[in-house]
Order: C-alpha cells, then structure tokens, then sequence
C-alpha cells in the first residue's frame, strides 16, 4: 500500500500539470506575461505597420513575419530573429539600417524606442501570444439529436 501511495502522487501531478504542459513550457520559449504583453502591446503593431505589407500574404525574400514559427525559419538570409540574441537576428541589423538591408523599405526607418523594444523583445526569447482556438461544443444528446453542434467558442 505504502509504494502505490507515491505513484498515485505522481500522476494526479501529470494530470494537473499535463494541460499546462502544451509545448511551451517543454520547448522553454520563454513566453512570460510581460513579454507576451510587451509583444501585443508594441512589437505586434511595429510588425503590422512597418512589415505585413511585404512580408505576410506574399512574402518578399520569403520572409513572413506573421507567425513566431515563420520569423523563426526566416527567409533567404536565414532566421530572422535567434530568441535571446538581437546581436545575431537579422531583423534588427535590417531596422537599424546599419548594413546593406535596409527595412522597412516603403516607410520611414522605426524611431529608437521601437528598436529598442525589438532588441528587448528578442532578449526575452521573443515570446508570442498564443494563437486563439476555436472547437465546436457539443450539445446534450437529445439537442445533439435535434440540431447537431452549437455556435464555436473560442480562447
């Protein structure tokens, strides 16, 4: 009796944390609060302003940038962020203007402090809001019967 006692701690512990547990924490992208609100709050709109236009829907260079995922496998230059490491991420060598690419190309070059904030952005792992869910919830089985599923919900 005493050695199930441990093991059924063990996985009530899995099952509290396993939904928690959706790759982020494991793949250790150091996705904090405040980096995700310093990333909705002013990267996203630095990126919807200065780099959507060219590199979403069709992207120039085949860089898209609106997906972590795609600005992490990057373009033709390579990836253009490295998580923890502005120094090495090409998207900020291309927003300060300092080397022979030069973005955004149709606007006007980002003032200090958005840079600054892309360099704060990258050194905290450039953390990403997680992409909204949607699932279709099932009614009781009766409504089921009658109707089939309800409105989609999504978080």
């Amino acid at each position: 009796m005493k050695s199930i006692l441990p093991i059924a701690g063990m996985v009530l512990l899995v099952c509290v944390l396993s939904p928690r547990l959706d790759g982020r924490l494991l793949a250790a992208d150091n996705t904090t609060n405040e980096g995700v609100q310093l990333y909705k709050d002013k990267i996203r709109p630095i990126l919807i302003q200065n780099c959507y236009k060219c590199h979403s829907d069709d992207p120039l260079g085949h860089l898209r940038v609106d997906s972590r995922a795609a600005i992490l496998q990057g373009g033709k230059r390579g990836p253009a962020i490295v998580p923890g490491e502005p120094e090495k991420s090409v998207l900020i060598d291309a927003v300060r203007q300092t080397g022979d690419l030069k973005m955004p190309k149709e606007a006007s070059k980002l003032d200090d402090q958005q840079i600054a904030d892309l360099v704060t952005w990258i050194k905290m792992g450039a953390p990403w809001d997680r992409p909204r869910t949607c699932h279709a919830r099932r009614r009781s089985t009766v409504r089921k019967l009658a109707g089939g599923l309800r409105r989609k919900r999504c978080r």
